[in-house]
């Protein structure tokens, strides 16, 4: 139906054009220096407008579609083109016809190479392994990683070729424990598009966990040649050097990071653990406290309240180093470990009572702690002979 109007308005708007160029012969003549379809145009318009103004009347009730003059002096040589009466009342509904079809016209011309395109089909295995990824994403985030590993699984099966099915996959495996199976996965992905940085970084640091460091170190060099302005790429890199031993290689990808991701709290933690490794409590502290101002009162991470705490005593500060270890204790479980330096901060700090309370702590925690037993014995002998200088 729509091809057989288009044809239609074509004849139409090819007779309209034809009367047209005559038309505008007569009045800008043959050289006027335009294009012929600039001159046409012209015609065209000056036709509409003046039929639909009905133009000057002539002898005998005709209506003359040219004015008498043109200009201020200049007579029209050709004889005018007069319409009989019976044509009069019908010369502005033909003119808008013939607008009407070169709009119809033009707006065929281009858009119907669009419309006569054939649809794109999308095959059914590629619909089935998004339709099955969705929904294996929506397992993983509820937190059955179980459930969740068997949707992506499926979804691979259907298109072993999509990078978002596998790189899903690998999460949801990683998450369920399956590392090495997850890590084969997230390789898959990288092969299918090694391009995407995240996915290059995301291999490393699964790489990083399982123990690969030099795999690691290859993919954190990958993504920061993809993408230099990935902090994650050098914050990898930092880490894989750093379990290598080399800390101020380590330290200088960090600060890379840090350039891009001024915010970040793992590597800002990253930071300060290295400067603490380095000897240097000091910046570690700096760092530390530029961390927890991210934090609300009680909820800083137990993690950085620990570090604190160290850094302090490293500084001769033992007072502020038990309450940053004190506070760490209350973060969260408290390992043995913590309790230990808990009690022996508070033992630095003059508060024996405190720090024999939390050597017992950790021995309830651990009953073999080594360190707790020594120093619970050498608080419990100090106070049965207070002249006891051993302690000192």
């Amino acid at each position: 139906m729509a091809s057989f109007l288009a044809s239609g308005l074509a004849f139409s708007i090819r007779q309209r054009l034809n009367l047209a160029e005559g038309m505008g012969r007569s009045v800008a003549g043959a050289n006027t220096g335009k294009p012929p379809g600039s001159r046409l145009g012209s015609a065209f318009r000056a036709l509409f407008t003046l039929a639909k103004r009905r133009g000057p009347r002539t002898a005998a009730g005709a209506t003359s579609v040219f004015p008498q003059r043109v200009g201020a002096s200049h007579t029209l040589t050709p004889e005018p083109v007069v319409f009989p009466p019976a044509a009069r009342a019908s010369v502005g509904r033909r003119a808008a016809l013939a607008v009407y079809g070169l709009v119809a016209s033009a707006s065929w011309a281009t858009s119907g190479c669009a419309s006569l395109r054939m649809a794109k089909v999308i095959p059914d295995s590629v619909t089935d392994c998004r339709k099955l990824s969705q929904q294996g994403v929506a397992a993983l985030e509820r937190g059955d990683a179980a459930q969740a590993c068997q949707l992506l699984t499926e979804a691979v099966a259907k298109n072993p070729g999509d990078f978002d099915a596998h790189r899903q996959l690998a999460e949801a495996l990683w998450r369920d424990g399956n590392m090495e199976l997850a890590a084969h996965h997230i390789d898959e992905a990288v092969r299918l598009d090694a391009r995407h940085a995240p996915t290059v970084v995301r291999s490393g640091e699964m790489r990083l966990a399982m123990g690969d460091v030099d795999a690691a170190l290859t993919r954190a060099d990958q993504a920061v040649a993809i993408d230099s302005t990935l902090g994650e790429a050098w914050a990898l890199r930092a880490a894989a050097r750093r379990q290598r031993g080399e800390f101020n290689a380590a330290l200088s990808d960090l600060h890379h990071a840090l350039r891009f991701q001024p915010h970040a709290a793992p590597m800002l933690m990253a930071e300060a653990e290295l400067q603490f490794q380095l000897g240097r409590p000091q910046r570690c502290l700096t760092t530390l406290h530029h961390l927890l101002d991210f934090y609300s009162p009680g909820e800083e991470p137990q993690r950085a309240l620990w570090l604190e705490g160290l850094a302090y005593e490293a500084v001769d500060c033992p007072h502020e180093a038990a309450e940053s270890l004190w506070a760490a204790a209350r973060r969260g479980p408290a390992s043995a470990d913590l309790m230990f330096q808990v009690a022996k901060a508070r033992r630095a700090a003059g508060q024996e009572e405190a720090a024999r309370d939390a050597a017992q702590q950790a021995l309830a925690a651990d009953a073999g702690h080594a360190g707790s037993r020594e120093l619970l014995a050498a608080l419990e002998a100090r106070k049965a002979n207070p002249q006891n200088r051993l302690l000192r």
